[in-house]
């Protein structure tokens, strides 16, 4: 399953898979060129036709929360995909060697600073400073990921600096001033300059035509939104806890409540993405009524879609970037549960079901789609405790990085890297008590 490339090759990838979760999409089969099953390959023609009333049905059923209705097609779908079901339509890409040891500390702090400046200078405020859609090549995850990204940093007892507050004042400043009246960060119109934003937009135009405004998409098809619009309603989440600036909570409150507006549907990172930005409202607000649309997001559109293996059913949510993705927004909702709620067991047996499958993925073949990996694998054993298999996948994917990064310049580099260096700050903080 490994594939062997030149180093150029793995940098390359590195760039636009693992940190980007960028997929190319892979021709379909006809039932005339039956194929396997394999990484890259979607299922032959005539089983997407056999799939796709079902899946229809199973968003009638979620659209009723009819968890019955929802799980029948669901086992009707299976037995049409038969070996597809969870089969990616993006073959990944493994770095390798494989090193499952403790990183050192010190070079990890060294290559954030090597790549901090490189970050800070091409946020999109700094690019595209008024705002004005037509100029932006990408969405406004791309100006509220640096947001979460700094308050992270500034909540490091070494990096508690004001120019790190600054960064994240900035941009949750210009993340507001283009927030709309009803809560949505919409979308620019980025087609022609993205190939998957673009696809997503032609949807959307289809269905309605004036959902395009002034060079923003500003109505959403199936929670196509919500990638953007939860990332930079999570980051005036974390530009609250560090300000406590009123106008960040009633922005990620707004953002809130245009996620709960929004249908729940069968792309299940949609509805993680909800749940996730749903889920982190609720730990600055204690609003009910979030965390139970929350899970609702969860039980009905994010783990129905989970296979017994612990993978999602899907070419596109079966990749390992949108995998932990779900199970990010699976794990933020399960932090917000008290211990007797009802719901908590069953979440919490399929969190682990789905981290011990991506942690087998990674021990077994290598580092993939290293920066959500990454903060699913911290944020799974920090809620759900030590668990050696996920720390050996996390250290792998740490590794990897050490190797890779130093040799590229990556403007989006996530979360992930600020989030490894809070993490080891708390457990040894855990080793001092």
């Amino acid at each position: 399953m490994d594939i062997k490339i030149t180093l150029k090759q793995c940098i390359v990838l590195l760039a636009s898979v693992a940190f980007t979760g960028v997929s190319t999409i892979a021709p379909s089969y006809t039932q005339d060129k039956p194929a396997a099953a394999i990484p890259g390959r979607l299922p032959p023609e005539y089983i997407q036709n056999q799939v796709r009333p079902l899946l229809n049905e199973v968003r009638n059923a979620q659209q009723k929360k009819d968890l019955q209705g929802i799980e029948k097609n669901i086992k009707s779908i299976l037995e049409q995909l038969g070996d597809w079901a969870g089969n990616p339509d993006l073959a990944p890409t493994y770095f390798s060697p494989i090193e499952s040891t403790t990183p050192n500390r010190k070079p990890v702090g060294i290559l954030w600073q090597s790549i901090n400046d490189d970050i800070h200078n091409k946020v999109m405020w700094r690019h595209v400073p008024d705002g004005n859609p037509e100029k932006m090549r990408r969405g406004l995850r791309a100006a509220a990921r640096p947001v979460i990204t700094y308050s992270l940093l500034y909540s490091l007892n070494t990096y508690k600096q004001q120019k790190h507050l600054n960064i994240v004042i900035k941009g949750a400043d210009y993340l507001l001033g283009l927030q709309q009246d009803n809560g949505l960060f919409p979308m620019p119109d980025l087609r022609g300059k993205d190939e998957r934003q673009s696809a997503i937009i032609k949807r959307i135009l289809r269905k309605n035509p004036e959902a395009l405004n002034g060079g923003w998409i500003i109505a959403d098809h199936r929670g196509e939104l919500l990638y953007d619009h939860s990332t930079a309603g999570a980051a005036m989440v974390a530009a609250y806890r560090i300000t406590k600036d009123q106008r960040y909570f009633d922005s990620a409150k707004k953002a809130s409540l245009w996620a709960m507006s929004q249908a729940i549907d069968t792309n299940w990172s949609n509805n993680a993405f909800a749940a996730w930005l749903l889920a982190e409202f609720y730990s600055i607000s204690a609003q009910e009524i979030v965390i139970k649309s929350a899970i609702d997001k969860i039980r009905y559109g994010v783990m129905p879609g989970l296979l017994d293996n612990g993978r999602w059913l899907d070419p596109f949510n079966s990749k390992l970037v949108y995998h932990s993705i779900n199970v990010r927004g699976m794990l933020a909702v399960l932090r917000q549960l008290p211990k007797e709620h009802s719901f908590r067991e069953e979440l919490t047996m399929k969190t682990r079901k789905a981290i011990d499958n991506a942690s087998r993925q990674i021990t077994s073949y290598g580092a993939s789609s290293v920066s959500t990996s990454t903060e699913m694998l911290i944020d799974g054993i920090e809620a759900l405790g030590i668990n050696q298999k996920w720390i050996d996948a996390l250290n792998i994917n740490i590794n990897a990085s050490l190797k890779q990064l130093q040799n590229i310049k990556v403007a989006d580099v996530g979360v992930y890297l600020p989030k490894y260096m809070k993490y080891i700050e708390n457990q040894n903080q855990k080793k001092s008590k």
